[in-house]
């Protein structure tokens, strides 16, 4: 089906820390075609700098030890690049994968891309179109272990026995406004080492100051950003209209005895002895957050 309309293309899956695009990559695999035929393989684990939880270990199989030499998403960004080029795309629930590898790599991606879940939807008739669903309605004898290269490799075999009559859409480059990667952040113009070995989250938005300009304004003071609270998590940063989610959760870790220090951005400021003028804040909205 596919491969008489599309002859080349890269099918692509990834396997992360968690179910949200906002999750790190632990995974990569791709296989890319040239007129229909398989032509190169490119596999690698990833490093995402922080534990992998139980529930992906036991979904997966990939543990904190077997990625912990692994390169990170920064170091392994070009040869996901090189491999991929500037192919079309081919992915289940490809819009996941290309949110993930958008906030991941280096430079996002721009490639065109083809969702398969589109595909399986418009064809069969199914009460789930996960792949595991669609390989036993086809009956196909491979294994299907939630890990990348299988993934991809199931992908393709399904793919196969599909006979698609309807035009194949082919999405556009997904833009991602105001996001960007935060495993990227480069140290420009080193200001200070007061947070050196901080892991920080931010949540709800900095007056005139981008989340990128705030993320690079604290790994220039030797700190680390994350997207979530996690065990290492120093400092939990509030903004104006911040989530809650985050919160409750670093909340619930100082309970536990965990050293997180909920901050506003204009404590932030003060730590590391910068001034921002011109800002305004709602001062009794941050304040509430950081009541116990």
């Amino acid at each position: 089906m596919i491969f008489k309309k599309i002859r080349n293309f890269t099918i692509i899956d990834t396997e992360t820390t968690g179910f949200g695009s906002y999750s790190k990559l632990i995974e990569f695999a791709g296989i890319k075609f040239r007129d229909g035929k398989e032509v190169g393989r490119f596999e690698t684990f990833v490093n995402p700098n922080t534990e992998i939880p139980e529930k992906i270990t036991n979904l997966t199989g990939i543990s904190t030890d077997m990625v912990k030499n692994a390169p990170t998403a920064r170091e392994i960004t070009e040869k996901i690049y090189s491999f991929i080029g500037d192919d079309i795309l081919v992915a289940q629930n490809a819009r996941f994968d290309i949110d993930v590898l958008n906030r991941r790599l280096e430079k996002g991606l721009r490639n065109r891309f083809v969702d398969t879940l589109a595909i399986f939807k418009s064809t069969l008739e199914l009460d789930s179109y996960k792949l595991e669903a669609i390989k036993d309605y086809f009956n196909i004898d491979v294994p299907q272990n939630h890990r990348a290269l299988d993934d991809v490799l199931l992908t393709y075999k399904c793919l196969k026995k599909i006979n698609y009559p309807y035009e194949i859409i082919i999405n556009p480059p997904v833009v991602l406004k105001g996001n960007y990667c935060p495993d990227s952040l480069k140290e420009t113009d080193k200001i200070s080492n007061i947070l050196n070995n901080c892991h920080c989250v931010v949540t709800g938005t900095i007056p005139r100051m981008s989340k990128l300009e705030l993320h690079q304004l604290i790994a220039n003071n030797g700190g680390t950003v994350g997207d979530n609270v996690i065990l290492k998590t120093k400092y939990l940063i509030v903004g104006e209209a911040p989530g809650k989610r985050k919160i409750e959760k670093a909340k619930q870790r100082v309970k536990e005895g965990y050293n997180i220090q909920i901050i506003n951005y204009l404590e932030l400021f003060s730590l590391i002895n910068i001034n921002i003028p011109q800002i305004s804040t709602k001062n009794n909205d941050i304040e509430e957050f950081n009541l116990f």
